[in-house]
């Protein structure tokens, strides 16, 4: 019986209900049963939200209280009363209420039905906190509620008979309300139907099971599975219910079952190779020439591609902060990597997949179908349909226990993921009900990956994305129309569009105020307070500086002593803004785009916004202010250091060791395609910068190709005088 259906609730007022009770002869037992009528009262008045999870033996009789079935006399008299209508309509509510409570409150021999389906996500407030309280181990859907509620109505020995939805079986979150039920009861025959079993509901959501559970602690026994979840339909499955043979299972058993699953050891012995497969990534074999981090070159092309890599920690989209020096496969990297190695995880480009760690942490992500390196594999499934399971899978602590018992390594190989034991049917049904529409697309607030839409206000580090957007970067999604990207990422990256025209051309952004531009704090605030508009309040930048982790309280502070420190760190000491000051905290600094930094662009810094530095520093010498002279000497000591970089005498200079001696820049004349390792040195030797990044020059992994000018050592730690390199490109003429 259901009493939402039915809608029976109490009518009229609590004080009316009350007067049912009538005169009681003891002054002590009216009390009683007035009380117990108000509890009575109150209980009903949730049938409409609760329907037969009502349960009227709950109302506990003490001395103040009376109990369920001393009152049921008083409500079946009450139908009795032949007094105004009111009172008659109260009478036959009486009686409903009297019938439908002892239904409710009876124990039962034998109990037949079918739940209602409605998930934890679809159920009201009321239900969810009610749930939350009365039915913890069940809560997660109606459905297993009522299993639960039916199970306490038993007789020893009695039984439920019931379709149901098959999750509670195999769902990480039922194994409490498992657990309960393999102690407490005998599990009867169990047919599994999966979907398609009902003629009328369509889809693939609805699996269901027809069950038997019977009221006894003999848990030792056996029971039995008839599975029918992968075969036919509605009428064919009804066929197979008296032909297909039956599988027993020890109850017992099913406490050695991960998460305490109610499954057959046979339903879980596939191997993730029967579903897909398990690749390695390219190995270019000199990964400092050939893969930068997407922020170390200002536009792809010219033969570089988007590479994923490992994964820091399980996100649905990571490793994405890689680029590749490929040339179609067929440029300097085939003259260097293994043989053969370079095109490894072919199979996997242009598919769908999961992106797994190599080491034992097995971080992953969604894999895109691009190049991918051998830092991660990628694990592709047959059927596209399938990746919402394997990507659960793969994030799963049973993925993960299953590798340990597999092997000891740190690192995981390919082909040990390919025969880790997986149970399909079960991830399939998790991921129907998980990802009904696929798993998410491309989408991410990390500005260390090429899917970052490039919106300060959606950013993990909003004041690090508004800094670079002022002097002029853009992420590579912003450029890629071909990207597949979330809805979401592309109305933020049309979005961010509208402040385009705030940003620097030169890409130099001074901090004090110098050749008649505002100081960068302010240039900063403005351009954030027009992203930000009616968003914007008085809270705004404490809050943008608490999202950073910073310590100042206002952006000058930031800006001179915090943010290098921490764009070295967000940026994995490849800085693509880099911090040059003269050493003082009130002196010359300026943060300039190292994408822009060409020679022209150097030559500005010094000669026009530090010279002009310069100038304000001599004035106020000659006007005898306080502190001039140490302001003075501090910038013209950058001058000359600046100016050393621009000639680019050693140490100074820029080696790069793939390049012969001719090809070495003469002065600053960096080729971005080298990248921040190499490009930065010169700035590090005349300590110009706020910080120094953690790079190190010393001798790279491998081996330079046959013929290298440099010797078959990866040595980068090498100074070369511009005598050398001039007469090395005077030898090349003749």
């Amino acid at each position: 019986m259901n009493l939402a259906c039915s809608g029976i609730a109490p009518k009229g007022k609590m004080e009316d209900w009350v007067k049912l009770v009538g005169k009681v002869e003891r002054a002590d037992d009216k009390a009683r049963m007035e009380n117990g009528m108000k509890m009575l009262y109150q209980h009903f008045q949730l049938a409409p939200d609760l329907g037969s999870l009502l349960d009227p033996t709950t109302i506990k009789a003490d001395m103040y209280t009376a109990s369920f079935e001393e009152l049921q006399p008083v409500l079946k008299k009450a139908l009795e009363n032949e007094g105004d209508s009111e009172q008659l309509e109260r009478g036959v509510m009486a009686a409903g209420i009297a019938k439908a409570g002892q239904l409710l409150a009876r124990k039962y021999s034998l109990i037949i039905t079918n739940v209602p389906f409605l998930t934890r996500n679809s159920q009201d407030e009321f239900l969810y906190n009610w749930a939350d309280k009365h039915y913890p181990n069940s809560k997660y859907d109606l459905g297993t509620m009522i299993i639960e509620r039916s199970l306490s109505m038993l007789f020893k020995h009695g039984c439920i008979s019931i379709v149901s939805p098959q999750h509670w079986h195999f769902f990480k979150r039922y194994q409490s309300f498992r657990k309960k039920t393999l102690t407490n009861f005998c599990f009867g025959l169990t047919a599994r139907l999966g979907s398609g079993a009902f003629e009328t509901i369509s889809g693939e959501v609805v699996n269901v099971m027809l069950f038997n559970i019977f009221k006894t602690e003999k848990n030792e026994n056996s029971f039995y599975v008839i599975n029918l979840s992968s075969k036919g339909n509605a009428s064919e499955k009804a066929l197979l219910l008296h032909e297909e043979v039956l599988t027993a299972l020890i109850q017992k058993e099913m406490f050695n079952n991960p998460e305490l699953r109610i499954v057959d050891k046979s339903e879980v012995e596939g191997k993730v190779e029967d579903y897909g497969n398990c690749w390695q990534g390219i190995a270019c074999s000199d990964t400092n020439r050939f893969v930068r981090f997407l922020w170390e070159i200002p536009n792809l092309g010219n033969g570089w591609i988007l590479q994923q890599s490992n994964i820091k920690s399980s996100s649905f989209y990571g490793g994405c902060d890689q680029i590749l020096f490929w040339e179609d496969g067929y440029g300097q990297i085939t003259e260097v990597a293994q043989k053969g190695a370079t095109f490894r995880g072919m199979s996997a480009w242009g598919k769908k997949g999961v992106s797994i760690g190599q080491f034992v942490s097995l971080q992953c992500a969604l894999y895109l179908g691009g190049k991918f390196d051998g830092n991660a594999h990628v694990l592709t499934p047959f059927d596209e349909n399938d990746l919402p399971a394997i990507w659960l899978f793969s994030t799963s602590e049973v993925f993960r226990s299953e590798i340990k018992k597999m092997t000891k390594s740190m690192a995981i190989k390919n082909n040990v993921i390919n025969k880790v034991p997986i149970d399909i049917d079960y991830w399939r049904e998790l991921a129907a009900e998980s990802y009904p529409s696929g798993v998410p697309k491309p989408y991410s607030d990390d500005p260390t990956q090429w899917l970052f839409h490039g919106h300060t206000i959606k950013a993990q580090n909003p004041l690090q994305v508004a800094l670079a957007r002022v002097l002029g970067y853009r992420w590579p999604a912003e450029n890629d129309t071909e990207m597949e990207l979330a809805e979401e990422a592309r109305a933020l990256i049309e979005a961010v569009k509208a402040f385009d025209h705030l940003s620097d051309e030169d890409g130099i952004f001074c901090i004090p105020s110098v050749n008649a531009e505002q100081a960068g704090a302010e240039r900063l605030r403005d351009y954030l307070q027009q992203v930000f508009a009616g968003e914007w309040n008085n809270q705004t930048i404490t809050q943008l500086l608490q999202k950073e982790g910073a310590t100042s309280s206002n952006l000058e502070d930031w800006l001179r002593k915090e943010f290098f420190i921490q764009h070295c760190k967000v940026f994995q000491n490849r800085p693509f803004i880099w911090h040059i000051w003269d050493g003082r905290n009130d002196g010359f600094s300026a943060l300039v785009n190292y994408n822009k930094l060409d020679k022209d662009n150097l030559s500005k810094l010094i000669y026009t916004y530090l010279n002009d530095w310069i100038r304000v520093c001599i004035a106020k010498k000659n006007a005898g202010e306080s502190g001039a002279e140490g302001l003075l000497s501090a910038a013209q000591k950058l001058k000359e250091n600046l100016e050393a970089i621009l000639h680019g005498e050693a140490p100074y200079d820029i080696f790069v060791r793939w390049k012969s001696l001719e090809q070495q820049p003469i002065g600053w004349d960096p080729e971005l395609n080298d990248g921040v390792r190499l490009n930065i040195r010169p700035f590090i030797e005349a300590d110009v910068l706020r910080k120094k990044p953690n790079i190190k020059w010393g001798v790279d992994r491998g081996k330079n190709p046959p013929g290298s000018p440099w010797g078959e050592v990866r040595d980068n730690d090498k100074h070369l005088s511009l005598e050398e390199k001039r007469a090395a490109r005077e030898k090349i003429k003749k």
